[in-house]
């Protein structure tokens, strides 16, 4: 019995066979993509000019006030948003200079 080398896949092949055996991006999970990435442009643009609070934010972008707490902590997570100060009970966000 004769034994074949076995040849590692580049990633490019790796990533065609996946699509193949799993096939296209669900319309449903494209379309939950495009709009977070809306609301996240939304939420920037909001807190660009000058910091506010989650319920303003929410209140000017129309989002709810819990997915725009979930998106601020992205943000800030990856660098994009900071917070500053204390406003009442809530504290107050700002997009980061040049961010990374």
């Amino acid at each position: 019995m004769s034994e074949t080398p076995n040849t590692p896949l580049s990633a490019k092949e790796q990533i065609k066979a996946v699509r193949e055996k799993r096939g296209p991006v669900p319309a449903d999970v494209l379309q939950r993509n495009k709009d977070h990435i809306r609301a996240s442009k939304a939420i920037l643009a909001a807190i660009a000019s000058e910091p506010k609070t989650v319920p303003q934010i929410a209140e000017e972008t129309g989002l709810d006030t819990g997915y725009v707490f979930w998106i601020i902590a992205g943000l800030r997570k990856y660098n994009e948003a900071e917070s500053v100060k204390k406003s009442g009970d809530y504290m107050t966000y700002r997009k980061k200079d040049g961010g990374e």
